[in-house]
């Protein structure tokens, strides 16, 4: 089982379209503001059911603030994508970012995931 992290953002989305279309059994985090239509979406440039897909994707509800929702997220997965981007806005800092991303690994950690990687498109745009 893998976990994605951030399924409902730009590299997560294609990330979960490419294992779907390997056999690969996916769960998803949902996290507050996230729109999982998104992924639907992308889905949808890569096959013709693109619903058949979406339905195969486990969502699990998750709060990058509260370490015991990511742990429950991260139960039976041997391997956790975190594709999260980064949010920088009115009342979101980098600090913020940093503690969210600190959260994640330490529920990893805790759950003893075997294989975890970070992946972002964020600095891909530049200052």
């Amino acid at each position: 089982m893998y976990l994605v992290i951030g399924a409902t953002e730009m590299v997560g989305a294609h990330l979960v379209s490419a294992l779907l279309h390997l056999g690969q059994s996916v769960r998803a985090t949902r996290c507050k503001g996230d729109l999982p239509e998104y992924t639907r979406h992308i889905l949808s440039f890569y096959t013709g059911d693109y619903e058949g897909q979406f339905n195969e994707i486990e969502w699990v509800d998750a709060d990058y603030d509260d370490i015991e929702s990511l742990q429950d997220a991260m139960k039976g997965t041997s391997t956790v994508f975190c594709c999260k981007i980064p949010k920088l806005c009115h009342g979101h800092n980098i600090d913020a970012n940093v503690q969210e991303i600190k959260n994640i690994l330490a529920a990893a950690q805790e759950q003893n995931v075997e294989n975890f990687f970070y992946l972002s498109s964020y600095h891909a745009l530049g200052d």
